[in-house]
């Protein structure tokens, strides 16, 4: 979705049509975010199964099941950023970007999932938290 985004906008403001850019992308926003649903629902729905899929082990199945629905959100997360990133790019601001992203991974998630994770004792889910508090920064 990145590329199709990227490749729509930059077309678009060679045009010189911004407001259809713009449109561009909050239309990919809004198809990305359904797409993001659906699946989230399905893997949240089938989580017994998909934990099946990967092990066996009854304790490491109760931390999947567990860690499952904070991994949802960076999922979200993710998909969102992923087409930003597309826009970015068209309008040729990834100087930008890459120091967004740095300051939102390096600077906001790792400090996030170390803190959730060790001081406030959530173990795996802390991580899987920390990540999208830097990815809605980014």
């Amino acid at each position: 979705m990145s590329y199709v985004v990227g490749n729509f906008v930059g077309n678009c403001l060679g045009d010189n049509k911004p407001n259809q850019a713009k449109t561009y992308v909050i239309s990919s926003i809004i198809l990305i975010i359904q797409c993001a649903v659906v699946i989230l629902v399905i893997i949240n729905v089938f989580k017994n199964e998909i934990t099946l899929i990967y092990t066996t082990e009854p304790k490491v199945a109760e931390y999947v099941k567990l860690t499952l629905p904070a991994f949802t959100v960076t999922i979200l997360c993710d998909y969102i950023q992923g087409v930003q990133a597309g826009s970015i790019k068209a309008i040729g601001y990834q100087g930008y970007g890459f120091f967004i992203c740095l300051i939102g991974y390096w600077v906001l998630s790792i400090p996030s999932a170390y803190i959730l994770t060790f001081l406030f004792k959530l173990r795996l889910v802390g991580i899987w938290i920390g990540v999208p508090i830097g990815g809605l920064f980014a």
